[in-house]
């Protein structure tokens, strides 16, 4: 999208001032409104671009802001571009006169997680805690139990990949293929220690999932991973390649909470277990 910044065509500022009062909120009609729910559309687009919430004249304040800031945001820019066209975007009310500030804020965020315009470069009140989340992490993160020592039969191999699961949100869109890119490098691990050993990939504290390694590989070896990140020195740093484990005897560690087993305050990201004296 062509972004129109403030030093260009400055009939385009007097367009939105004109849109944005003939389209005024007075206070009968804020009255009315109470706390609301609204959506910016490009005419041209089923979608909205942005979603948000407020009351009185919150929603017209997008344009006064796409006049007066230099900010070119995806919202501003949006809002600017489509007067540049020669458009303007339609403005529709999701739900109003909503009980409480809070109720608002929930329907806000429940429509910005679902829809994920372009324009909200934050996600909603409270996503973090209660927003979109695939199933199947909210069953590991619920009903994740104690790994106890005296059940854990194998040599395994704890890898936390908690910074990079953050970073590709997969807590919101769980993909099994970015997991195990994640979770088989870059490491720098001991490769006498890692034979035989089971890997489980650990966020939170629980094993998301459990891999049979088939073979090591120096970092850079290999360049079957789903983006380049191929760290920036890779001595000693090491990748594996493999299967999630299937069989019964394997399948019993995922959603298993193992943070007890991890020394106090320890930051490494790898882990063997048993442990061993060194590394």
């Amino acid at each position: 999208m062509k972004v129109t910044r403030r030093s260009d065509n400055l009939g385009i500022k007097e367009q939105i001032r004109v849109f944005a009062e003939g389209n005024e909120i007075d206070p009968l009609v804020a009255e009315h409104l109470g706390w609301y729910v609204y959506a910016l559309y490009n005419p041209n687009e089923d979608l909205p671009f942005y979603i948000g919430t407020g009351e009185g004249t919150r929603v017209l304040q997008h344009f006064d802001e796409a006049i007066r800031l230099e900010n070119d945001s995806k919202k501003l820019s949006a809002i600017r571009d489509l007067f540049a066209e020669g458009h303007s975007p339609n403005i529709k009310i999701i739900r109003r006169n909503i009980e409480s500030k809070e109720l608002a804020y929930a329907i806000e965020a429940s429509l910005i997680d679902a829809l994920e315009p372009y324009g909200n470069v934050v996600l909603g009140h409270g996503a973090r805690t209660f927003g979109i989340t695939d199933l199947k992490n909210l069953i590991a993160e619920y009903s994740a139990s104690p790994l106890a020592e005296s059940d854990i039969c194998d040599p395994l191999m704890f890898i936390k990949v908690d910074r990079l699961w953050k970073q590709y949100d997969l807590s919101r869109h769980f993909d099994p293929n970015m997991l195990y890119d994640i979770t088989r490098g870059f490491w720098i691990v001991d490769l006498k220690r890692v034979q035989g050993r089971l890997v489980c990939a650990v966020v939170g504290g629980i094993i998301r999932e459990i891999y049979e390694p088939e073979e090591w590989h120096p970092a850079g070896d290999i360049t079957h991973l789903n983006w380049d990140r191929l760290p920036k020195h890779p001595e000693r740093r090491y990748q594996f390649t493999g299967n999630p484990a299937f069989n019964t005897r394997h399948r019993k560690y995922v959603n298993r909470s193992v943070k007890h087993l991890f020394k106090k305050g320890a930051q490494a990201p790898v882990t063997y277990w048993p442990r061993l004296s060194s590394g």
